[in-house]
């Protein structure tokens, strides 16, 4: 298997696993032939990728199991800890929730755009000046510098101070690709979130253990 086909692949397996667990929740038994869930896969990933955007997801809120699987065409993920009693931890991230303002400011998106197109294109994120920022993100210099601010104290952005021979030079720099993946999960959520993507199979356990059909089943 060469990496590359590493994302395609674990969708496929993500998605495989949900169809067969579609069966036990609706309390089917799922089928011994493996061209049959690799027909309900397609059928699947074809629901999600036409039209409006569509997506499945398990929550459970149970005990002791507990868990979430959210599937769609562009962004998948896995939380085993959805629903255990550290998970509401989460709120009280001063960190995190300073990094989500950050974010959620337009000037700020508008340099880790520029940022981003260049690392994807070039390979590089470097930025010689302030102005040569400004440029790219379509900002005043005063706007890029307050936005390259706010980025590096949530360590989102690297700002290099130079002294040369014709005077004193600032250089600012994207981090590491995993910063950008990690932006950009973010906000694919936020854009899931607000997309009021359509819900194709559903499975949801309270914390009653209770099992509630919400959503179109097989």
């Amino acid at each position: 298997m060469h990496f590359t086909e590493l994302p395609e692949l674990c969708y496929d397996g993500v998605l495989s696993l949900y169809v067969k667990a579609l069966y036990d929740f609706y309390g089917k038994k799922a089928p011994d032939i493996d061209s049959v869930i690799s027909e309900k896969v397609r059928e699947l990933k074809k629901e999600f990728a036409v039209g409006r955007s569509k997506c499945g997801y398990m929550i459970d809120e149970g005990n002791p199991e507990h868990g979430a699987v959210f599937v769609s065409d562009d962004f998948t993920f896995i939380d085993r800890s959805y629903g255990g009693e550290q998970s509401a931890l989460l709120f009280d991230a001063d960190m995190a929730g300073e990094v989500l303002s950050v974010l959620g400011n337009r000037n700020c998106r508008l340099v880790l755009k520029v940022i981003y197109q260049r690392q994807i294109s070039t390979g590089d994120t470097l930025f010689g000046s302030l102005s040569e920022l400004a440029e790219a993100s379509g900002l005043t210099e005063d706007a890029a510098a307050e936005a390259a601010a706010r980025l590096r104290h949530v360590q989102l952005l690297d700002e290099i101070e130079k002294f040369e021979h014709d005077g004193f030079k600032r250089e600012y720099s994207g981090l590491y690709a995993t910063d950008l993946m990690y932006v950009l999960a973010i906000l694919r959520l936020a854009h899931i979130f607000t997309s009021n993507m359509l819900a194709a199979p559903v499975m949801y356990r309270n914390a009653l253990n209770m099992t509630c059909y919400n959503g179109p089943g097989l």
